[in-house]
């Protein structure tokens, strides 16, 4: 209850329960209001659906991924996955979301934005972030879209890489930027997190989150946009060639614009922050009137939403029944947004594993989980099973694979379980096996799309959580039913 800290970020690894969390955020929410200030917090996750989802734990139900949503076209599905996503913050303490990510995906060998994407359509990612957003402000819950400007035209991570994009501003302006500036400009929209990327067309040195080129000439200043930005974690490696250590890197963002400057990873670099900073400002190196307008700015902000937030939305029946209908009415959905992505195949896909279990057919199922294992033998219980991993080590992946592809050519069949780029070498040496095989693709389509033409179909569900992943297990193996579309277009 010291006071000096106003805001907490929640990490999956700080994650057990339900209880262990409510208890958790409870207690910091006391605390902030037990303090001399009494501000209550900011208390922050990443929670977009899909792969990202900071809360955690056996038996939460999770919304599916914004590639499904934008597979099924419908903004009445993204609402209520989004209610959902709310409904689990708000149960859980959690007042801010570093979501929804309106990156249009724009590069097929974007890994890190990948199914996080709704569409390569800014139409589509403008409408699908309009209703995330909407739904959590009902509840007092400030969603940040992010990576400003942009992250779905790169091929890197800026997590643990800094890298240049060459666009030109009026491309950046016409796709990557539209949906921020549609957001802003009907006032949906009251945070933003930039990304640790540096897009030459508006500043050639910094990245986004160290440049005021980027935030206070062009977010603020051209885009108009008077809510709180956020950096994106200021110890990843995407900021480290112009700054060089956390305290400079500080500085820098604090100039740039940023209202909060996110530091997230070491417990070193927290402590040696609060100990710094101070002194910066006394001695005139960080500006104190500058200071007051953000955190001017995060009050108003807060006013408007943690009051509501920490007021009463009904008691814990009401919000157990909200809590169950929207998990009844995104489950209802999610089969919508399956997508079979290539077919050679005459008949249905039900009926190929038909044939394959009637006729006794030798075969193999790749698999890089162990709910992917247990859902394939579920249907192909004489299958054999090869445990392939779901992100290997590169030496691993490549020691097994050249252990695994003599063997192949004595399958009649593989089923091969495809996750991200790691697969594409089984993939290949299926294909070279001439073995009949077919995709399961449970996250990054983008990549097994290179293997449409020697596959003999592929499916994807676009994350590997339910409800999505037993979706797409039934839509094979029983219903045949695949109503998606692929939302991106590259």
């Amino acid at each position: 209850g010291s006071g000096r800290l106003g805001n907490i970020k929640i990490f999956l690894r700080n994650v057990k329960s339900r209880k262990q969390i409510r208890a958790l955020n409870g207690s910091i929410a006391d605390l902030a209001l037990q303090s001399p200030q009494g501000i209550p917090p900011f208390i922050a996750t990443d929670m977009e659906g899909g792969t990202v989802n900071h809360i955690r734990y056996r038996g939460i139900y999770l919304a599916p991924a914004a590639g499904l949503l934008g597979a099924t076209g419908s903004l009445e599905y993204g609402r209520k996955a989004a209610r959902l996503i709310a409904l689990t913050l708000y149960n859980h303490g959690i007042n801010m979301n570093f979501a929804p990510c309106v990156d249009v995906l724009t590069d097929g060998r974007n890994r890190v934005i990948g199914t996080r994407s709704y569409s390569s359509d800014p139409e589509i990612v403008t409408g699908m972030a309009r209703v995330f957003i909407e739904e959590h402000k009902r509840l007092g819950i400030l969603a940040t879209a992010k990576h400003f400007p942009g992250h779905g035209m790169t091929r890197y991570d800026s997590h643990i890489s800094s890298a240049v994009v060459d666009l030109e501003t009026s491309e950046l302006d016409a796709v990557h930027v539209r949906p921020y500036l549609s957001l802003i400009e009907d006032h949906t929209l009251d945070g933003i997190m930039v990304s640790h990327i540096t897009y030459s067309a508006l500043d050639s040195f910094y990245p986004a989150s160290l440049s005021d080129r980027v935030i206070d000439e062009y977010l603020r200043g051209h885009l108009g946009f008077r809510g709180i930005v956020v950096t994106d974690d200021l110890e990843m490696q995407g900021t480290d060639t112009q700054a060089g250590d956390i305290i400079k890197t500080f500085m820098l963002a604090f100039r740039a614009g940023n209202d909060l400057l996110l530091v997230s990873h070491t417990k070193e670099s927290q402590q040696l922050l609060m100990e710094t900073l101070p002194s910066l400002f006394e001695r005139g190196l960080l500006d104190e009137k500058e200071l007051d307008r953000k955190v001017l700015r995060i009050l108003e902000t807060k006013r408007r939403y943690l009051a509501r937030f920490y007021g009463t939305h009904g008691g814990q029946i009401v919000q157990e029944h909200l809590m169950a209908r929207a998990i009844e009415e995104t489950l209802a959905l999610t089969p919508e947004g399956m997508v079979l992505m290539s077919s050679h195949l005459e008949g249905t896909l039900p009926s190929l594993f038909d044939r394959l279990v009637r006729s006794k057919a030798r075969g193999l199922i790749l698999s890089p989980s162990t709910s992917f294992a247990v859902r394939a033998k579920r249907y192909l219980p004489l299958f054999d099973l090869v445990d392939i991993g779901f992100y290997p080590d590169k030496q691993e992946n490549w020691q097994k694979l050249v252990t695994t592809k003599n063997e192949l050519r004595q399958y009649d069949f593989i089923l091969l379980g495809f996750a991200n780029e790691r697969h594409m070498p089984w993939a290949r040496e299926c294909a070279r096996s001439g073995v009949p095989y077919a995709i399961l693709s449970y996250d990054n389509p983008q990549y097994a799309r290179y293997y449409s033409s020697s596959a003999l179909f592929i499916a994807t569900c676009f994350g590997p959580y339910n409800p999505a992943a037993e979706m797409l297990f039934q839509a094979v193996f029983k219903t045949g039913s695949f109503p998606g579309h692929f939302p991106y277009d590259f």
